[in-house]
């Protein structure tokens, strides 16, 4: 679904859903539940949201790290031993978890909702 679409069944502006999608601004529980009766998700995304604004902010040990991120012109990141998460194949992050935890569960990872990614790049 695209964003204009979300924005349109919510009654909200297109910006605020990229926000909301993006993390730059948190869902309310209000539209968080309008977003479960959307997607038809039970009371996720309220839980989540209601959860989110119980806890706000950053664990301490991660408040430099967003310090500093805020004021970077660029964020590079050097892995010479591992493909970045975003570059990696479902299998390759399975085999990297299984790599550094032999006893993970073998079991399948859970599928985002929609057409599987496979479908999106034909």
């Amino acid at each position: 679904m695209s964003q204009a679409k979300l924005a349109g069944l919510l009654f909200c502006a297109e910006s605020l859903v990229s926000q909301m999608e993006t993390g730059t601004r948190n869902m309310t529980p209000a539209m968080a539940q309008q977003v479960d009766c959307v997607f038809e998700t039970g009371a996720l995304f309220h839980r989540l949201a209601v959860a989110a604004q119980a806890r706000p902010g950053h664990p301490d040990y991660f408040a430099g790290a967003v310090e500093a991120e805020q004021t970077a012109a660029s964020i590079c990141e050097y892995a010479p031993t591992i493909v970045p998460g975003l570059l990696q194949t479902e299998q390759y992050a399975e085999a990297v978890t299984w790599a550094t935890e032999p006893c993970a569960a073998r079991t399948p990872w859970p599928r985002p909702c929609g057409p599987d990614w496979s479908e999106r790049r034909s």
